[in-house]
């Protein structure tokens, strides 16, 4: 009787003990259904469940984790001997993908309020509204994104007396000097903004009109 009584409590610690590791794998599944959601009810799974020590045949069940489910669930009572528990889960699904995070474009209305030349130079190169970046910023951060609607056509309306200052103030130039030519220009014209970067276009294209007419000559130079 007393080796019955020790065997008997020897088999309940086992049984025991597989019971805790069973509800701590099962916990484990759990969480994994949390973070992965309907991707892990397609999980496909192999339980074998078998003796310790044993050499007897071992027990295996194959199906989808919800299945597998049922089996851990199961009391311990229908099992014939005290389980060991492996699992070994591949899936039928390609690997779940996560959005990944995306940079929100910031909304941008260029200064509509300009008098200067100046005003918008400043805007483009510095930024003028408290808390907003400068166009330059926003190129650099957001590429041409930022640009939706009328503000695209505005912008590359004024990109053509931002350029006409870079091009004449040079690599390396005092733009602001530029500007402030410019401006003196503008006034002695008597001309709005709007009208001075017109004309800035009409010159732009009389000048790329010359610059052709040159490289003609001096290829057909070239060639005679």
């Amino acid at each position: 009787m007393p080796i019955l009584n020790n065997t008997l409590k020897t088999l309940s610690g086992a049984v025991e003990a597989n019971r805790t590791a069973i509800t701590e794998v099962d916990r484990k599944v759990n969480t994994l259904k949390e973070q992965l959601g309907g991707f892990f009810d397609n999980l496909s799974v192999t339980v074998t469940l078998s003796s310790p020590n044993s050499t007897g045949p071992q027990h295996m069940i194959q199906g989808t984790m919800g299945q597998a489910e049922g089996v851990l669930d199961a009391p311990s009572a229908t099992y014939t001997r005290p389980p060991d528990l492996h699992i070994n889960a591949h899936s039928t699904l390609p690997p779940p993908t996560f959005p990944s995070a995306r940079t929100q474009v910031e909304t941008y209305s260029m200064n509509r309020e300009a008098t200067t030349i100046l005003d918008l130079w400043r805007e483009w190169t510095v930024g003028v509204l408290p808390g907003k970046p400068s166009i330059e910023q926003l190129n650099k951060k957001y590429g041409s994104k930022w640009r939706v609607g009328k503000e695209a056509n505005f912008y590359s309306t004024r990109k053509v007396l931002i350029d006409e200052i870079k091009r004449r103030a040079g690599p390396g130039g005092d733009c602001e000097a530029v500007v402030a030519l410019l401006e003196e220009e503008r006034r002695a014209r008597k001309s709005s903004i709007k009208s001075m970067i017109m004309d800035l276009k009409k010159e732009k294209k009389n000048r790329e009109l010359a610059e052709v007419r040159v490289a003609d000559t001096r290829g057909g130079d070239v060639r005679s």
